[in-house]
């Protein structure tokens, strides 16, 4: 429900991946998990080959597999209250525009049940250890394992660059124009 209200409310591909609640959401098929994709670089829009920029669209994105993107799915796990229907509801205000309101779980929507909704990134995503633990705290539930913490300038490195690479010697930036 909150796709369909986020469709028809954001019209600019940029404002629905960067700035909506949910970004470019992929439903489930065939097996295949809820995808959403949340982050398009700038760099991800270039076409190195034919030397042209590719337009943002929801079909390129979907076509390229371009993007920063994360799957939702149900793991066992101990048990967790999951919703069995629907938690939002949409009201129009009295200027016409969609105003969605959202019901806490209970058991008229809900269920006890051996398991949880999980997010799984498609690559590692750097984030500060401070965010991590503040994550944790809210959710009470792990997020990653923090004793194989790094600096975040080596991970940023190794998650641009297609193989690992050790910066203790320095690190040479190199910049390239395409023309």
């Amino acid at each position: 429900m909150l796709a369909q209200l986020q469709s028809c409310s954001i019209l600019d591909v940029s404002d629905l991946i960067h700035k909506s609640p949910l970004g470019i959401l992929q439903q489930r098929k065939g097996g295949h998990p809820l995808k959403l994709v949340f982050l398009v670089s700038p760099y991800e829009l270039l076409d190195v080959k034919q030397k042209t920029s590719i337009p943002l669209s929801v079909e390129n994105v979907v076509k390229r597999k371009i993007g920063t993107s994360l799957t939702v799915s149900i793991e066992s796990s101990t048990s967790h209250k999951l919703q069995t229907r629907a938690l939002m509801s949409v009201a129009k205000t009295q200027d016409g525009k969609s105003l969605p309101s959202f019901d806490a779980l209970s058991n008229l929507n809900s269920s006890t049940l051996p398991a949880g909704f999980v997010l799984t990134l498609t690559h590692a995503l750097p984030m500060i250890t401070t965010l991590v633990r503040k994550i944790q705290s809210i959710t009470n539930m792990d997020c990653g394992d923090l004793t194989q913490a790094t600096p975040l300038l080596s991970l940023l490195v190794n998650n641009c660059s297609d193989r690992p690479v050790c910066i203790k010697k320095g690190l040479y930036v190199v910049s390239r124009l395409i023309q």
